[in-house]
């Protein structure tokens, strides 16, 4: 019933959803982090949809989207894969100019 009425919620706001089935619930909790007092019982694919050749979404609005910072994370929620690989490039340059 949750799920079904947050599928319904986005519907109303011009969003598009997909119920997802076939994942490994031990899996997603170990990648997520999830602690042991969670459960993952469902999972919700969630989005704007392409919305036709106009760019426009579901509500004939022009689609937006997140930065990659603000939705792509490496290993864990939250913790910012675009930095950790500036970051690494930076240390790469420092050591070569270091060396030289």
């Amino acid at each position: 019933m949750a799920a079904m009425t947050f599928m319904y919620a986005c519907e109303a706001e011009g969003l598009q959803t997909c119920p997802m089935e076939g994942y490994d619930s031990r899996r997603v909790r170990e990648a997520l982090r999830v602690p042991d007092r969670y459960e993952v019982c469902m999972a919700v694919a969630t989005g704007v949809g392409e919305g036709g050749e106009d760019g426009k979404g579901a509500k004939g609005g022009l689609t937006s989207r997140f930065r990659l910072e603000d939705v792509f994370f490496d290993d864990t929620f939250g913790n910012n894969h675009v930095d950790r690989v500036k970051d690494r490039g930076q240390e790469e340059e420092e050591k070569t100019t270091t060396s030289s």
